[in-house]
């Protein structure tokens, strides 16, 4: 097992819920996670802080599969992947939603997310197999 791994696991809890959806996706496992979390630290895919910078090649690499990416402000029944971005205040999370709508698939929360129990949707990014 790498060495550091409570501090990449300690960084991937705080902020790597985008980054989550994507691996829960792909069904990747928590080994996988954090041998790809440093990969694409190290490819300048991801910040360190789990902020993505490339989805595209993240979702690529992790599925073998290509893929295009959109932001948009309502949910499409077309994309082959929704995560949703929701808002409570200052706070934002994103979780993996339903296909066309504004119900939650997955949370790497579980059910007790608070920022989707008392927040509302702010936006979708949506994934399409190429």
């Amino acid at each position: 097992m790498k060495q550091g791994i409570q501090a990449d696991l300690l960084e991937i809890g705080k902020a790597g819920c985008y980054f989550l959806s994507i691996c829960q996706f792909a069904n990747a496992s928590m080994d996988k996670v954090v041998e790809k979390y440093n990969e694409y630290v190290a490819k300048g895919w991801m910040d360190q802080n789990c902020y993505i910078r490339d989805p595209v090649n993240i979702l690529s690499d992790l599925t073998g599969k290509s893929w295009k990416y959109r932001w948009s402000n309502k949910p499409d029944d077309n994309a082959t992947l929704s995560i949703g971005y929701w808002r409570k205040g200052a706070s934002g999370h994103f979780v993996i939603m339903e296909n066309g709508s504004e119900k939650v698939k997955w949370d790497s929360y579980g059910e007790n997310s608070p920022v989707v129990k008392g927040g509302k949707i702010d936006s979708f990014r949506l994934f399409y197999e190429i």
